[in-house]
């Protein structure tokens, strides 16, 4: 199955081709896509920011959907599974979120699941989502796996490259590769936060272009300890 980015020419919130990950990735009649927050590139300030209450920052990050779905002729209509991931301060706003939600997407509401995590990796961030869209009837099968990384590795850099390393070989025994990834979650503990921007020269090495689509997040610790991360990997059952 042939993967393929989704690369609008109408983006205004940043150079997305900078990074190691596609804002959406199609095959089979799905598309994923990445976790987005309302970070925005600032030109006066010439730096990432982030403005405004829950509602302001998850209706950017709809428009943000909408326009990467575009590029695939498609919609927020399309879209029928979201995960947002909240921070603690979001909490009390949740149901004006709803509502918003309600207006946006009308009668095709997708299926939502809300994660309550430490933090984003922007630290004015309230939320992120992330999303699967389809024009399919069935969708693609898919292989699921997940690895921590190993402590004894060293540092996040290190974690980061062992846990992909465990991935690929999960990958393989179920017939599948890195080749055919189409998304990454990867969570990370804070104490990894400051290096935690030197993994893309992991997932730079690790993945052909196109990047698969991706979401990071900060959880407060992780079940193994001593690890910094812990990914979690989706890709096409088999590959071209």
């Amino acid at each position: 199955m042939t993967r393929r980015a989704l690369e609008p020419t109408d983006y205004p919130f940043f150079d997305y081709r900078r990074f190691t990950f596609s804002l959406g990735i199609a095959a089979a009649g799905q598309v994923w896509l990445s976790g987005s927050t309302a970070a925005r590139f600032d030109p006066p300030r010439k730096t990432m920011v982030v403005t405004g209450d829950l509602v302001a920052q998850a209706g950017l990050i709809y428009d943000k959907m909408a326009k990467t779905l575009a590029a695939d002729s498609l919609g927020l209509e399309n879209v029928t599974r979201m995960t947002q991931y909240i921070t603690p301060a979001a909490i009390a706003d949740l149901p004006k979120l709803d509502a918003l939600r309600r207006s946006a997407f009308g009668d095709a509401a997708p299926v939502v699941s809300t994660v309550v995590i430490k933090s984003l990796l922007r630290s004015e961030a309230l939320i992120e989502i992330e999303g699967i869209a389809s024009t399919a009837n069935r969708p693609p099968p898919v292989v699921i796996a997940a690895a921590f990384g190993d402590p004894a590795a060293g540092g996040i850099v290190e974690q980061c490259r062992d846990a992909y390393v465990q991935i690929a070989a999960a990958l393989k025994n179920a017939g599948s590769n890195l080749d055919a990834v189409v998304k990454t979650t990867e969570f990370i503990t804070p104490e990894a936060l400051a290096d935690y921007r030197h993994t893309a020269e992991v997932r730079k090495a690790v993945f052909a272009t196109p990047y698969p689509a991706a979401t990071g997040v900060i959880s407060d610790r992780l079940s193994r300890p001593g690890a910094l991360i812990s990914v979690e990997a989706i890709a096409l059952a088999r590959s071209e």
